[in-house]
């Protein structure tokens, strides 16, 4: 792969071996694919959670383009991958804390935030696409009634419900994860930290304008 600018070909170099291991799927194993309809006001979208041991990707959302969150030593890095413009952006765990965008692995990997489930009070159990969900209520820290299905053995909501939003599970099923996250092979990648210094590069200008300096974190 072409490196972005010349005299940052050794980063380039380093970005394209590590979106090679993403894309070939360097580890073996299983994931969940888990498919929502998420509700909130007059707006409905489809959402989809692939998860496996090391790696969490959201797609579906028009608003983003996929994300493809992967746990390191020293905290979470961030794929965006943007397909019809031959590109992702890669953001280290250091770039996503100066941007103030790193988010919490377990909120990631479950979707509703552990602290928030452990405030809940157990309302029974039921059963989920052939596997056991507890059934959890109360209020958040805004005091919005919450409702909630977990699929303890998965660790993914069956059913969320909190103020004027719900997150229903449609579809879920254990994939070889090989092929199961989004495809980033041959894609040119760039490093977050980067893009600000590259005002000639086209598709630099429009991530910046897109999404400017602050994102939300998922």
């Amino acid at each position: 792969m072409r490196p972005v600018r010349r005299h940052a070909g050794v980063r380039q170099v380093a970005l394209w071996l590590v979106a090679s291991c993403i894309a070939g799927q360097g580890w073996a194993g299983d994931a969940w694919r888990a498919e929502y309809q998420v509700d909130g006001g007059d707006r409905r979208h489809a959402l989809v959670v692939v998860r496996d041991d090391t790696r969490v990707e959201y797609r579906g959302s028009d608003a983003m383009p996929p994300r493809i969150w992967r746990r390191l030593d020293d905290g979470l890095e961030r794929t965006e991958v943007f397909s019809a413009s031959g590109a992702v952006v890669v953001a280290s765990p250091g770039d996503l804390r100066a941007l103030d965008e790193l988010p919490d692995w377990d909120t990631l990997a479950g979707i509703v935030p552990p602290s928030l489930r452990a405030s809940l009070r157990a309302a029974g159990s039921v059963r989920r696409f052939g596997r056991d969900a507890t059934r959890l209520a109360g209020r958040d820290a805004r005091g919005r009634r919450v409702t909630l299905e977990w699929l303890d053995a998965v660790g993914l909501p069956a059913d969320y419900r909190v103020g004027g939003y719900r997150l229903r599970l449609r579809s879920l099923e254990r994939v070889a994860d090989t092929g199961a996250f989004t495809a980033i092979a041959g894609l040119r990648a760039y490093d977050r930290a980067d893009l600000g210094d590259m005002p000639l590069d086209p598709f630099a200008r429009g991530y910046l304008d897109r999404f400017g300096k602050h994102r939300h974190a998922h």
